[in-house]
């Protein structure tokens, strides 16, 4: 559950246009140390879909960027269609997630910012384990910006630990 929401911190004040690569356009990575191995394509250019692979000793990641869009005026949704998968080679673990909403706010007027918000759902196939992070919608004056919520229960779906945490900042497992 970490996994996902680290990746969320590195959203604050990027605004910055995403790279646009041409369809069937590639990248790979693999840093000097050799400790993981990273390609990703553009699959799709309209929708813009990126599917990705990245593997490592302790684990193999795999995803796409399917998305759908709203637009409302003074913002826009993006909604994640697609689910990402983490294998966890020591155990062999097979973990599927889905993401939350992210929300681009005051795009005309006003400070802009980009919002988390909604629920990942997270599922174990190999275990039968599952969780949910609920993050919480940024409140009048900034109240709840970063809060989260959540809950990883057993197969049978017995609450074995309750989830706190800010997405900015960091994650706390407490036995239930």
């Amino acid at each position: 559950m970490a996994f996902p929401i680290a990746s969320l911190r590195e959203s604050i004040d990027r605004f910055r246009i995403p790279f646009n690569s041409i369809l069937g356009e590639t990248f790979d990575y693999i840093p000097q140390d050799n400790s993981f191995k990273l390609i990703t394509e553009q699959v799709l250019h309209e929708p813009p879909i990126c599917a990705g692979h990245c593997e490592s000793e302790n684990f193999i990641f795999y995803a796409n960027t399917n998305i759908k869009s709203s637009f409302w005026g003074k913002s826009i949704d993006i909604e994640p269609q697609s689910s990402a998968h983490i294998i966890l080679k020591s155990s062999q673990d097979h973990i599927v997630y889905k993401g939350a909403t992210s929300s681009i706010e005051n795009i005309i007027f006003g400070k802009m910012y980009i919002e988390h918000h909604g629920e990942f759902s997270f599922s174990n196939s190999t275990t039968g384990d599952s969780g949910t992070l609920k993050l919480e919608k940024r409140g009048w004056g900034g109240s709840n910006a970063y809060i989260v919520h959540g809950e990883i229960c057993d197969k049978s779906g017995k609450v074995r630990y309750k989830i706190e945490a800010r997405w900015d900042s960091y994650l706390k497992a407490i036995d239930a």
